[in-house]
């Protein structure tokens, strides 16, 4: 296609301190928001990323870098989210660079560049990393498609979690990309039917989540009952009207392992469910399913159900900020164990990006 009316060519350069020899893919094409056809190129090299953009706009110094609608910087982050992705070390910038070369050939360097900040806090460059994405992930990351803008959002925030040593603002922005996957999973409905469409997505696809797996089946007994059942259902089943709510709740998992906690920690709404006749419905599913083994059910019944519960306390300000103490309690293990896992599914889920249409 001709490029006429894209008379500036932009060149960017990212240089890195260190390098990764996974993320020497080459030449990648890619649109940008309002492009129509056109299409960027993106080099990803060993250590650095270079990139050329042809735009018709002529823009001045200090309106790229600092302006989140320009996109040229929608380029810059979108190409540094697909390298952090790839990436067995997690290497901090070095330099920044961006030349304009207008239909004259007379080059012009910008100099915002001078100074940036760090997309991910890395206190020191180089950091290994035990979970990279398969480059497959890069051609969606590029694409301009609502799964690409997805998953961009849900790399961002997985890439912050995974680098913060907080465990609060970990399970925050792991819940974050695991909101934005199974929001878009779940066809953008109301956020209740997207949970139920991602809890029927693993379980549908169990063998695709060997690591989520090994998680929770590494769980012992004490980890398992050290989480708060028993709030979490006084929680979410506060008054009668919602029994035939929990019944359905119980019935919809058959894992020795959860019909053991329920065996135990449901004790605290019986009396709801006797007074209704429902209590043989639960106590006759619980006692038929107690040494059935359904792995991806522990998985979908604390990374969705628990760990919805525990966001809402969070986000909704109904309990104290968790970094707010005098010395680490019950809950920072609760928080460790959920983001162990959350790290992981979301990780998996990206993974297996091929099954999100």
């Amino acid at each position: 296609m001709k490029n006429s009316k894209r008379r500036h060519s932009y060149n960017v350069v990212i240089k890195f301190r260190d390098k990764n020899e996974n993320a020497n893919l080459g030449d990648k094409y890619t649109e940008y928001k309002g492009g129509g056809l056109y299409k960027d190129t993106i080099i990803f090299s060993e250590d650095k990323i270079s990139m050329r953009l042809l735009r018709s706009k002529k823009y001045v110094d200090g309106s790229i870098l600092s302006n989140a609608n320009n996109t040229i910087n929608a380029q810059i982050i979108k190409a540094l989210l697909c390298y952090y992705a790839i990436s067995k070390r997690l290497p901090l910038i070095e330099k920044i660079s961006i030349c304009r070369q207008d239909p004259n050939n007379i080059e012009y360097i910008y100099t915002e560049c001078e100074s940036f900040m760090q997309p991910l806090a890395i206190s020191h460059s180089g950091i290994l990393r035990s979970l990279i994405f398969a480059p497959s992930i890069i051609d969606v990351l590029l694409s301009e498609s609502s799964k690409g803008q997805s998953f961009r959002i849900a790399m961002s925030y997985w890439l912050k979690g995974y680098v913060s040593d907080d465990e609060y603002f970990k399970f925050e922005h792991y819940w974050r990309a695991f909101n934005r996957l199974y929001k878009y999973q779940g066809g953008e409905t109301n956020e209740f039917d997207c949970m139920v469409s991602m809890r029927s997505f693993i379980l549908q696809n169990e063998k695709l989540f060997p690591d989520s797996i090994s998680v929770t089946n590494k769980y012992s007994k004490s980890d398992l009952h050290s989480f708060r059942w028993n709030k979490m259902i006084l929680n979410d089943y506060d008054t009668r009207k919602k029994n035939k709510a929990l019944v359905s709740f119980v019935l919809r998992y058959h894992d020795k392992r959860i019909m053991q906690l329920f065996k135990e920690k449901l004790a605290c709404r019986m009396q709801f469910l006797t007074d209704e006749g429902l209590d043989s419905a639960v106590n006759n599913h619980i006692n038929k399913h107690y040494t059935a083994i359904q792995d991806g059910e522990l998985v979908t019944l604390i990374a969705i159900k628990y760990a919805y519960y525990i966001r809402n306390k969070f986000f909704h300000g109904e309990v104290p900020d968790g970094t707010f103490k005098i010395k680490n309690d019950n809950i920072d293990r609760e928080i460790q164990l959920i983001n162990n896992l959350l790290e992981v599914l979301v990780w998996e889920l990206m993974e297996n990006h091929r099954l999100f249409v």
